[in-house]
């Protein structure tokens, strides 16, 4: 099967950064799992730490996709994740995304709130008990846009 969708992924400290263009299919979902994996393999799994995803475009899955993204983000959580912010860009169905996203997010009992931009997102992410540099963050998302 053609792989869907691209991403970038990237830690600073106990905050991973996650930026996305869908949409997406199994492949492409198992292959930004093992991404990712790479990255929290250096996160303190013993303390909490938060992730901020940006989303482009149409950042949808079908079912079988769902059901690696509920596991996988389950999965995250036993390893100390305490709340996600998704960030929503480029997108002409933004509330069918927030509804499937959502699901997925309650399903694997994952704190998570979405913004229309990066800094309000940074401040929602402040109030959770991760200390991170604001700036270096932006500077991250400014620099990878998909």
């Amino acid at each position: 099967m053609l792989e869907h969708g691209e991403y970038l992924v990237d830690r600073f400290g106990q905050f991973v950064t996650f930026v996305a263009r869908g949409p997406w299919n199994d492949p492409s979902l198992r292959r930004g799992s093992k991404r990712l994996g790479s990255v929290l393999k250096d996160v303190d799994q013993t303390q909490p730490w938060v992730q901020l995803s940006c989303l482009y475009g149409e950042s949808l899955m079908p079912p079988d996709a769902f059901e690696v993204f509920v596991r996988e983000t389950a999965r995250r959580k036993s390893f100390g994740l305490t709340a996600l912010a998704i960030v929503l860009k480029d997108t002409e169905y933004p509330k069918t995304i927030v509804r499937q996203l959502s699901a997925g997010y309650e399903q694997a009992d994952i704190e998570h709130q979405f913004f229309d931009e990066i800094e309000p997102a940074l401040d929602w992410l402040a109030s959770f008990p991760v200390v991170f540099d604001k700036n270096q963050v932006m500077q991250f998302f400014n620099d990878n846009t998909l």
